[in-house]
């Protein structure tokens, strides 16, 4: 770790020998069960597929059959397929009724579990209790200084997900999600018109904002019933992106890694 950027050569056949004795405790794949999204309804025994796919096109997908009762397993090799990325798993079903899927992960409540029975091998700093008592300093200003009664701090970046496929279902979503449009009169939403082209976000628009009829045009209508707004999509979360594209997403780690070995 003193080389900086460099990497280290890990030696495996060293790690190996040290570890001839040691049972893994944790797996390299994971299980996941396909079931109905009502409980309630009976469902008839009987296998399902279910597709592991990555954002990239160009890295591959794999079908995995389940067994009768929906039981299937991630393999490690679907987890290499989305190194450095994420791995998406949809139930290949009909819409109707509607599968979803549970994924079993409980990783970190093993290694929670096992870590109270593992002796450290590395020594540890002793944990020191201080006691601080809270001291309080009155602000002290001149006649010159203006007091401000509040101060907002807001980011100009806009929200990036973790992976480009969501930002990609996250523009489908926005287009499928909203009934607005633009009419042929150039109003947002005309109720004369009824119809028209879908708006650009980040745009101008006089939209129509009255729960009136107008009737036809050309029709009359009062100052607050129409209204110039920027127009904006509804903004989604990654798990409202997920639901209604009934996905599961799970992070892809890392193989074999290289090292840099210091001369």
């Amino acid at each position: 770790l003193t080389q900086g950027w460099r990497r280290y050569i890990w030696n495996i056949e060293n790690l190996k020998e040290s570890h001839q004795n040691a049972k893994p405790f944790l797996s390299d794949s994971l299980t996941g069960v396909v079931r109905l999204q009502k409980s309630n309804k009976k469902e008839e025994p009987k296998s399902k597929i279910v597709i592991a796919f990555t954002g990239d096109s160009l890295r591959g997908k794999d079908m995995i059959m389940t067994d009768n009762f929906g039981k299937f397993n991630i393999s490690a090799k679907h987890f290499k397929m989305s190194e450095q990325s994420y791995l998406y798993i949809k139930p290949m079903t009909p819409e109707k009724p509607k599968y979803i899927i549970n994924i079993n992960d409980n990783t970190f409540e093993t290694l929670n579990k096992k870590r109270t029975a593992l002796t450290l091998n590395y020594p540890n700093s002793k944990v020191t209790e201080q006691n601080t008592e809270q001291q309080n300093f009155d602000f002290v200003s001149s006649e010159k200084t203006n007091k401000l009664e509040e101060i907002q701090i807001k980011a100009k970046k806009k929200k990036v997900f973790r992976d480009k496929y969501l930002s990609t279902l996250d523009s489908l979503a926005k287009i499928n999600l909203v009934n607005d449009y633009v009419a042929p009169c150039g109003t947002l939403n005309c109720p004369a018109c009824k119809t028209g082209t879908k708006p650009i976000e980040g745009k101008t628009y006089s939209a129509w904002v009255s729960n009136r009829d107008p009737g036809p045009h050309t029709y009359y209508f009062k100052a607050e019933e129409k209204k110039t707004i920027t127009y904006q999509y509804p903004k989604l979360t990654e798990e409202e992106i997920l639901k209604k594209f009934n996905l599961i997403m799970l992070k892809g780690y890392y193989g074999k890694r290289e090292f840099y070995n210091p001369v």
